[in-house]
């Protein structure tokens, strides 16, 4: 049986929020204490504090310099129109708005013209500003809408300026075996970070994703035998966390929030509200076998691995997410994997059953292969890796197989707020050729 490979772009515009390693804490320990604030609207000489909303997906106009995936929940697939990326995203429930601000002179107060000043003013000039730090839940403005908004304040002072993000994430989705490699079983605060302290400013804010050295876990390494099967791992494990991101921008459109703006109508106020979009930054992964009957023996476990993971992304636009960095591994000519997803059963994983492998992925270009464990009777079994090749895929759209430029050369090109599926039958990729220069696999 062909294993089959599609992928598909997530639809935007409507969305139900709730959606998908030494140890590192979780992104909310790091918030500040926010002391004590005015009511939201009220204005004193020196400062006013105005509301935050935020939405996923919807329309929004972006500045001309800047591009988009579309968010979840608005343009349907044209193959599919299930996939839409709702389902995906039912889990998200927090919402992290984070703000950096910078000093002026004089009595500060924005035009009315359409300008972006954001384009013009280095993002390095934007500190983090912990005193307006939030994490905030998502939730419907009413029984009736479709679309789940976050609401939180901010705080302006006199005399600075204000740039304010926000990143979402769910606090209560169950997290794929690890071992206890990650120390929690629900929540992808635990899968993430943000490097905000003093001084940082928003040119280097960034989200990075946590990773495990699989050192510890000898069945992953060895399965029942007592000789390591590693030459193809990287040694690591990296589960990433579904991550939509956003920035605000004041009534007029301006992504820097002064503390007074100028209306469309010549109104000089210090209490316009700032709104804001969450797009979907990550893409997806997801692999459906069937679990057919395996010569070498019942299947304990299966894990997707990829040999070109990125860890970092920055937090100063959306853009940003096209332009991840930090990999666990350098090259892709290099069989080096990381786990980024893996299923199990409690001791088989019964044959005749179905199983799902899927990752959250920072865009990239990577190669995937899978770690499969199989054990007959008694007998000693390694674990081994298997390349996910274009030699046994083809499109589930169109019969002509794969279209560039999302796959070459065995190498798939991963792009944010994109679903790539695999499906077909275990067997497709275990009666295939081993990853790399691994020693012939012996019967004991």
């Amino acid at each position: 049986m062909t294993l089959i490979f599609s992928k598909k772009k997530y639809r935007c515009a409507r969305l139900l929020c709730g959606a998908l390693v030494a140890v590192l804490a979780a992104c909310s320990d790091d918030i500040a204490t926010v002391p004590p604030q005015p009511t939201v609207g009220e204005v004193d000489s020196e400062s006013v504090v105005v509301p935050v909303s935020i939405t996923f997906g919807g329309t929004y106009a972006l500045p001309a310099n800047t591009t988009r995936s579309a968010p979840p929940g608005a343009a349907t697939d044209p193959y599919d129109p299930k996939v839409d990326g709702e389902a995906a995203a039912v889990q998200t429930d927090h919402v992290r708005i984070v703000t950096f601000r910078r000093k002026v002179a004089g009595d500060d107060e924005a035009s009315s013209e359409a300008v972006d000043e954001a384009a013009t003013i280095s993002d390095s000039e934007f500190v983090y500003d912990p005193t307006n730090d939030q994490k905030v839940m998502c939730s419907r403005a009413s029984v009736s809408d479709h679309r789940l908004t976050a609401t939180g304040k901010l705080k302006k002072m006199r005399g600075y300026q204000y740039r304010v993000i926000a990143v979402a994430y769910s606090s209560s989705i169950a997290l794929p075996p690890s071992h206890n490699l990650i120390p929690a079983a629900t929540g992808e605060q635990n899968l993430f970070m943000l490097n905000l302290q003093n001084g940082t400013t928003l040119a280097e804010a960034q989200a990075d994703i946590v990773k495990a050295n699989v050192t510890g876990w000898k069945e992953f390494l060895y399965g029942s035998d007592l000789r390591k099967n590693d030459d193809c791992l990287s040694g690591y494990l990296s589960y990433a966390p579904q991550l939509f991101y956003g920035e605000c921008h004041t009534a007029m459109g301006n992504r820097v929030v002064h503390f007074r703006e100028q209306q469309s109508n010549g109104e000089i106020i210090s209490n316009s509200p700032l709104t804001g979009v969450l797009y979907r930054g990550m893409a997806r992964v997801e692999m459906t076998l069937s679990i057919d009957k395996q010569s070498k023996g019942d299947v304990h476990w299966v894990a997707l691995m990829a040999n070109h993971t990125n860890t970092a992304v920055k937090l100063n636009s959306y853009d940003a997410f096209a332009q991840a960095f930090n990999p666990i591994t350098q090259k892709l000519d290099n069989d080096s994997y990381t786990v980024i997803a893996m299923a199990e059963g409690n001791d088989v994983i019964a044959e005749g059953s179905t199983i799902t492998l899927g990752a959250w992925v920072l865009p990239t270009a990577t190669r995937l292969a899978l770690r499969v464990f199989c054990k007959k009777n008694l007998q000693l079994k390694q674990p081994i890796d298997y390349p996910i090749t274009t030699a046994n895929v083809s499109s589930a759209e169109q019969g002509t197989g794969i279209i560039a430029p999302d796959v070459s050369d065995n190498t798939y090109y991963l792009r944010r707020n994109q679903l790539y599926r695999f499906k077909g039958k275990l067997s497709t990729i275990t009666g295939k050729e081993q990853v790399g220069r691994l020693k012939a696999y012996k019967e004991l």
